[in-house]
């Protein structure tokens, strides 16, 4: 029912605050530039390597179960490609943040016009949440070969940006704890490279090894040793907020559990990541002792 004589309708344009225009139509806009690139880059081919892969796989599939890879294939360099330009974007957007609000001191106390570091940082979180749109989708369709974690992650993504785009917390919270975040995308170029890589340089042995190490210390540093604090600043401080009815208490509860899993989940892909490193060192010392 429609309340103070409004039409229903005009409540229902009312709810949102005329700001979330500008950033729901970032998001909009930024999410159909990302469909019709991987559209663009799934129809081209990616390598000598992985053309006779997919050829492989066609050949083979007898079923529809056999698909889900071959579509992972077919849409591979697409995929990194959108994952490696979202991630340099909003990781220089983080660190530009950041960097202004801890070092040039343009934090917000809660009062008065919020800075203008806080609204670029609009833009970077509305970004965001188109590419974790396109990401949950992904992960969702090809659930079989990307698993629970990537799709916890890609969930994770949306639902916490998505949070914080309609959130204006005291001293915006919210937006320092998304400048916090975004750093972690630091370490999926290096993530991405693996890719690029094994498909477009195979017989190049040194640089796979030192692309690896350094994504095991960008990964450590973004994600560990600023994660944390991040995490520990968001779990300690949404009851907080919740006791100054800022926030719900299930919104407390949410950010709090999600903060920690995603903690939890970088701790477990940081020691995947150390042990494939180490293996491949191991290898390596073992055809060079079989070489001599």
């Amino acid at each position: 029912m429609a309340s103070n004589n409004q039409p229903l309708e005009l409540l229902l344009l009312n709810y949102w605050a005329p700001e979330y225009a500008a950033k729901l139509g970032t998001t909009l806009s930024s999410f159909v530039l990302m469909v019709l690139c991987w559209l663009l880059l799934s129809r081209r081919p990616t390598s000598h390597r992985l053309q006779q892969h997919v050829s492989q796989l066609d050949s083979k599939a007898k079923d529809a179960a056999s698909k889900p890879s071959i579509s992972v294939e077919k849409s591979e360099l697409a995929t990194r490609v959108i994952s490696h330009v979202h991630a340099i974007v909003v990781s220089y957007g983080a660190a530009v943040f950041l960097y202004r609000v801890f070092v040039l001191g343009e934090r917000w106390d809660g009062t008065g016009e919020r800075p203008q570091a806080y609204q670029i940082m609009d833009f970077y979180v509305s970004f965001s949440i188109a590419y974790f749109i396109g990401d949950t989708m992904m992960c969702i369709v090809l659930y079989e070969n990307y698993g629970p974690g990537f799709l916890f992650h890609a969930i994770c993504g949306l639902i916490c940006f998505s949070w914080a785009m309609m959130r204006q917390l005291s001293e915006n919270h919210s937006q320092l704890w998304c400048g916090g975040v975004l750093i972690w995308e630091l370490s999926t170029p290096f993530l991405n490279n693996i890719f690029f890589l094994k498909t477009y340089f195979p017989h190049w042995k040194v640089l796979p090894v030192l692309n690896g190490i350094l994504l095991v210390i960008v990964f450590f540093v973004g994600r560990i040793c600023i994660g944390f604090p991040v995490t520990y600043d968001i779990i300690t401080q949404a009851m907080p907020l919740y006791e100054q009815h800022h926030i719900s208490f299930g919104e407390a509860v949410l950010i709090s559990v999600f903060a920690f899993l995603m903690s939890v989940l970088n701790v477990f892909w940081l020691y995947k990541l150390v042990y494939g490193i180490l293996r491949k060192l191991r290898r390596a010392d073992k055809s060079a002792k079989k070489a001599e």
